[in-house]
């Protein structure tokens, strides 16, 4: 529904009202005299005070408006037909990131910013989010080295059609590179939250059009006594249509070269164990765990549309502190 602020409205009526005072000062100035308006000084009064009352009875049209506007939005807000305010808001802050970014995006990769960068969805719980990117779920999106993070919100809520609807804006022809998924390995084994969140994710892509790659993050542990260690990338890239069986080989083919580097980087200082733990888990329970978690996304699975590329694993990333 347009409001009253319309701008194409308000000029007609603009031109509308301006067209009426020139009639009725014509009206005036030349017929004037015949109903008692004799003098230059009279007729002027007499349009001054036409255009005054004129204007009275449009401002007093336009309150009314208003105010049955606001008596509408208020009864449709208490039957639920309509978003809470904090709702609307929220809805601003999302779709207005979109003008945002891409003026950001232009200014420092030129016109063909969308060639050149990779956009990535994160959806998770807010501490897993920040685990991996700290700052995200503050400030709504982070870009850096051709990558740009936008956070998406908790995996299980129902689709953002504001979220949906600003990706579309941002970048057209593919809206997302890929999503990430950080989650706990506590929350891995809650297979109905679990589930929901497949489901959402499908209906999410159903909505965008279009159904990016899924990459999941183990958030391993508190991380604190891994400041100063070696970041990298620790995980497997899956192929299309990935079997249990072959992420089974994958994963057990991580466990050697985890085992050299976490002896390695424990040498160098023994608090700094997350390697060689991981590939003791792995080895251990982990590979077993992730293939039943695994399975709906898998070849065959029930949610195999979401297109699972990806299992990632690191301890939470230190926020970088301000300059």
């Amino acid at each position: 529904m347009q409001g009253i602020n319309n701008k194409w409205i308000t000029t007609s009526g603009l031109s509308l009202f301006l067209f009426f005072l020139a009639v009725l000062g014509f009206v005036i100035w030349h017929f004037g005299d015949e109903i008692g308006l004799t003098g230059n000084d009279k007729k002027i009064f007499a349009l001054f005070i036409s255009t005054l009352s004129i204007i009275s009875i449009r401002g007093l049209w336009l309150i009314s408006k208003i105010y049955g506007i606001r008596r509408e939005q208020r009864r449709s807000e208490s039957q639920g037909l309509v978003p809470k305010k904090e709702n609307r808001l929220q809805t601003e802050i999302i779709t207005g990131f979109s003008s945002e970014l891409s003026s950001h995006l232009y200014n420092r990769y030129g016109p063909f910013w969308r060639r050149k960068i990779r956009l990535l969805l994160v959806t998770g719980e807010p501490e897993q989010a920040e685990a991996i990117a700290p700052g995200l779920t503050g400030q709504h999106w982070l870009e850096g080295d051709h990558t740009v993070l936008i956070y998406g919100g908790r995996p299980s809520a129902e689709p953002d059609v504001a979220l949906l609807t600003a990706l579309k804006k941002l970048r057209r022809n593919r809206p997302l590179d890929g999503i990430i998924w950080p989650l706990t390995e506590e929350q891995s084994r809650q297979t109905a939250q679990l589930d929901k969140g497949w489901r959402e994710l499908v209906n999410g892509s159903k909505r965008l059009g279009f159904q990016a790659p899924l990459y999941l993050w183990q958030v391993c542990d508190n991380g604190d006594y891994q400041t100063g260690r070696p970041l990298q990338s620790v995980g497997c890239l899956l192929p299309e249509r990935c079997t249990p069986e072959q992420l089974a080989v994958m994963l057990e083919a991580q466990t050697l070269p985890l085992t050299e580097q976490g002896m390695s980087q424990l040498l160098a200082d023994n608090r700094h164990d997350f390697l060689l733990r991981l590939a003791h888990t792995l080895a251990e329970r982990g590979i077993a765990h992730w293939q039943t978690v695994l399975k709906p996304l898998l070849a065959g699975g029930a949610f195999s549309s979401l297109r699972l590329r990806g299992l990632m694993f690191s301890p939470p990333l230190a926020a970088v502190p301000e300059a």
